[in-house]
């Protein structure tokens, strides 16, 4: 399920691929290669590398996943499986990392059974499912989520001002649900109603957020709920057909509510 909304300069999508969505390839990055230098052999095995020439530095992440290729010795490296989180079995070592380790290296486990390392080989970032469970619209409405944490953020300079605009959706959404209509554009009688509304929604619990209302910026997006600004809706089509896109797997989608604004470019007295 997906779902955008443009109100003026004040846009949301949100994003629901279920609660079983699984991601194979969460940046669209080239997986990255390094040389083998050495395999330990032990129960926490660390394996040291050595960057190419043409590939940029960076380390595993703990979690990942690497397959070897070409190695002399440790014999069962190359064919080594693990299930991953998704339920997959694939043919890959998964990585963990231990403070103190030297750079350019990390551990795979248990290597005690293969046969020493002689040299060679190389090492290749094996990109595998993740499942990526979604919220639905009921729940990401009463809790979206912290912004630049679970939340997309957008606005480091009005930080929190996401949730004001996602309490100023839920009040729009529920003005019209009782009044069987949009706020009037530039109508204060109606931005103040919104803005009583989303007072109500949190002092009620509809809303599960630790915030207190900005009317200044409810009211905005309130008096301008029912106007479609045709370079927002065209922002907005961008973000949702992305998001489309996502439903093969590729990239990681939106959790639940993106809620952008360009409110500085309003006038400073509404016409």
């Amino acid at each position: 399920f997906m779902y955008a909304r443009c109100c003026g300069v004040f846009g949301s999508v949100f994003v629901d691929l279920g609660d079983q969505h699984v991601v194979v390839d969460e940046n669209g990055d080239p997986p990255m290669v390094r040389l083998v230098t050495d395999v330990e052999i032990g129960e926490d095995a660390l394996v040291r590398v050595a960057v190419p020439d043409g590939q940029p530095p960076g380390s595993f992440p703990d979690g990942a996943y690497v397959e070897f290729a070409d190695v002399e010795g440790c014999d069962g490296l190359l064919t080594h499986t693990e299930v991953t989180e998704a339920g997959d079995t694939v043919t890959a070592w998964k990585v963990t990392n231990k403070p103190g380790d030297p750079k350019n290296s990390f551990r795979i486990g248990d290597t005690s059974k293969l046969s020493p390392f002689k040299k060679g080989g190389t090492l290749t970032e094996k990109k595998v499912g993740v499942k990526v469970a979604s919220k639905s619209f009921g729940e990401m409405l009463k809790n979206p989520g912290t912004p630049f944490m679970d939340m997309v953020g957008v606005d480091m300079l009005n930080f929190g001002v996401e949730l004001q605009h996602h309490a100023g959706l839920a009040a729009i959404l529920s003005f019209q649900g009782t009044q069987g209509r949009m706020p009037k554009v530039n109508d204060a009688a109606d931005a103040a109603a919104v803005v009583a509304e989303a007072k109500r929604l949190l002092a009620e619990k509809v809303l599960d957020m630790e915030i207190e209302v900005d009317a200044d910026v409810v009211g905005k997006i309130a008096m301008m709920a029912a106007v479609e600004l045709q370079p927002m809706a065209t922002f907005l089509g961008g973000v949702l057909a992305q998001e489309v896109v996502k439903v093969s797997g590729k990239y990681t989608p939106i959790p639940g509510f993106f809620h952008f604004h360009a409110m500085e470019s309003l006038p400073k007295q509404f016409p």
